[in-house]
């Protein structure tokens, strides 16, 4: 729960910042930003854990919560950008012409025409971070170990289709 409330705000201002900054390096700020999807997540939260050896930080909750961030806040980054590219700016300028301030035109108008980017961006975060989960279920309740019937029930609970060997 902490890791996409976390990497929810997280990617929604990053997102904000670099769909209506006029940075100079914005596409290549986007594409770092969106790297870790490209990677592994095992060789992603490997390199973490060498950096916190080598830092001498060692293991703790920051470091996991550091890598799960890692991995979760690229989904809600994409899924925002998208919606941002969509979005009509002319609706909150209106909002500011009628006397709203930034804030209240960001509460009232923006956040909730970008809400189906950020649960969207949000609900996938939770899947991407939590994926070693079903691979490590997979791999304790290996198909050869299972009944058929257990088998299917693993395959629809985890979303992969276990199968026996042959």
């Amino acid at each position: 729960v902490t890791t996409v409330l976390v990497a929810g705000t997280i990617g929604t201002l990053a997102s904000l910042a670099l769909a209506r900054s006029a940075l100079p390096g914005r596409k290549a700020l986007t594409g770092l930003f969106l790297s870790p999807i490209v990677l592994p997540t095992i060789l992603t939260g490997f390199a973490l854990f060498q950096l916190a050896m080598v830092a001498g930080i060692g293991r703790n909750v920051w470091i996991l919560l550091a890598g799960h961030l890692v991995v979760a806040t690229p989904y809600v980054l994409r899924t925002v950008l998208a919606v941002l590219a969509h979005f009509d700016r002319s609706l909150e300028e209106a909002a500011r012409g009628l006397g709203a301030s930034p804030a209240a035109a960001f509460r009232e108008v923006t956040l909730p025409l970008i809400r189906p980017g950020v649960i969207a961006g949000a609900a996938a975060s939770a899947g991407g971070a939590s994926s070693t989960r079903t691979v490590r279920l997979a791999r304790r309740r290996s198909p050869a170990r299972l009944s058929a019937t257990r088998a299917a029930a693993l395959a629809a609970s985890t979303g992969s289709a276990p199968t026996r060997p042959s």
